[in-house]
């Protein structure tokens, strides 16, 4: 009866994986575009926008100006460089900038009026709270610098005091509104009672014309694993991957930013919701789940990422195990009512397919078109298979595209230019960056 069972079983995991990457081999592939670009240096992208249970950030980042310049600005240790090339992907010419020496990276901005951004860190072991921890940079278009802001060790988000390593656990996110640069990231404190660090969330308003700032949380979260920023209409959207306070995916909506700014009590912030609760202990670091991306449509704020099951059942299966694969997940947030939802765009079975969604992005192409960019991994032989999905404004799948001949591990965020979805990769096991382009729908 057990040898039964167990054949039963290993059929149906052979017929899970023909199932769950039948359609990545046998569909054909749409128009694509690659480059090899010797010229460009920049660091790998192989393990994506995740070092293990968290998000780190990126150190490769695009920009456009018009239709006929694209920018892939690259930083490799105290150095940046911003890479200009024409629309057939040919480097026209390298602007090569000199940071300060610095202990963490942080991110980079491009400003739609033209500024550069740039966000560094320094430890702070001594947990001093007059020690600068982030500087943020401004440089004007050409690359002059143009001023900075130091940001002290005394920061807190009214929950915990201090910040003793930036960044840490972390991702960064910017966004923009008028002349102010919001800049939400993550760090550990100062020592608690016990002499632990505990780490959290934390975000800065930054006023670009004067160039100086002071702590905005709008949200709490900890452990913060990953965040994401976005404004619009004047109006800022939040994202943070929890582990404990809450344990799952948070959206906090603020209203009105612009004229409740630095009024923490003030009735803008509508609420923070956990729209999609993990399960485990709380404050277990692994939470079986990422998050990928967030934009805002004209009545949603839209989040993706991979995950398991937890409460929300794919193909019958729920839960948090060792072991199950993660399906690539769409939550929906109404900007008018709040109302929250969660679906699954993949459906393979997290027990038995050998099928794990990776790397997940999203891409904003307009207010009613966005998409998702993703890998399926066959975890039984290590190949992968890259896929965009394309959704409109509420959520709704247009179509699932698979793609041949692209490694996309996630590591850069991909972006529109020339009415294509762009992004830059360096795998491992290539020798060249290489520049993908895709159709935007």
């Amino acid at each position: 009866m057990k040898m039964k069972q167990w054949k039963k079983r290993m059929l149906g995991l052979g017929l899970s994986v023909v199932m769950a990457f039948g359609s990545a081999v046998a569909a054909p592939a749409l128009s694509t575009e690659a480059k090899s670009v010797p010229k460009i240096t920049m660091s790998s992208t192989e393990n994506g926008s995740y070092s293990g249970y968290h998000a780190v950030p990126d150190r490769t980042f695009l920009y456009k100006k018009g239709k006929k310049e694209l920018h892939v600005v690259s930083v490799i240790g105290m150095k940046l460089t911003d890479y200009t090339l024409n629309p057939k992907y040919s480097v026209t010419s390298v602007k090569k900038i000199k940071l300060p020496r610095y202990n963490e990276w942080g991110g980079y901005f491009h400003s739609e009026k033209g500024q550069h951004y740039v966000a560094i860190g320094f430890d702070n072991t001594a947990e001093s709270e007059t020690k600068t921890v982030i500087r943020v940079i401004k440089y004007d278009k050409d690359w002059e610098k143009a001023g900075q802001v130091d940001i002290h060790g005394y920061s807190s988000n009214g929950q915990g005091l201090g910040v003793y390593k930036p960044f840490d656990y972390g991702n960064v996110s910017f966004t923009e509104n008028g002349d102010t640069l919001y800049l939400m990231t993550a760090r550990t404190m100062f020592s608690n009672s016990e002499g632990l660090h505990s780490q959290s969330n934390i975000a800065f308003a930054i006023n670009t014309k004067k160039m100086e700032s002071h702590t905005n949380n709008v949200s709490y979260c900890s452990h913060s694993f990953n965040q994401f920023a976005r404004f619009k209409d004047g109006n800022l959207y939040l994202v943070d991957q929890g582990d404990a306070h809450p344990r799952g995916v948070q959206i906090t909506i603020y209203d009105d930013f612009g004229k409740a700014q630095g009024d923490l009590k003030s009735n803008a912030i509508r609420s923070s919701v956990t729209a999609f609760a993990f399960q485990g202990d709380v404050g277990n670091n692994a939470t079986g789940a990422t998050v990928g991306g967030m934009e805002v449509s004209n009545s949603y704020v839209l989040v993706t990422g991979s995950a398991q099951p937890h409460g929300s059942s794919v193909d019958g299966v729920t839960g948090f195990a060792s072991g199950y694969g993660e399906n690539l997940y769409l939550i929906k947030r109404s900007t008018s009512t709040g109302e929250c939802s969660i679906r699954w765009l993949t459906s393979y079975n997290p027990a038995i397919s050998g099928a794990t969604v990776e790397c997940p992005r999203m891409v904003k192409v307009n207010n009613n078109l966005f998409a998702i960019l993703y890998t399926i991994k066959n975890v039984n032989n290590g190949k992968r298979y890259f896929h965009c999905m394309y959704i409109d404004g509420s959520g709704q799948k247009i179509k699932d595209a698979p793609f041949s001949n692209i490694q996309f591990r996630g590591g850069t965020q991909p972006i529109v230019f020339n009415n294509r979805i762009v992004f830059v990769e360096k795998p491992s096991n290539l020798q060249n960056v290489q520049i993908y382009n895709i159709p935007t729908k």
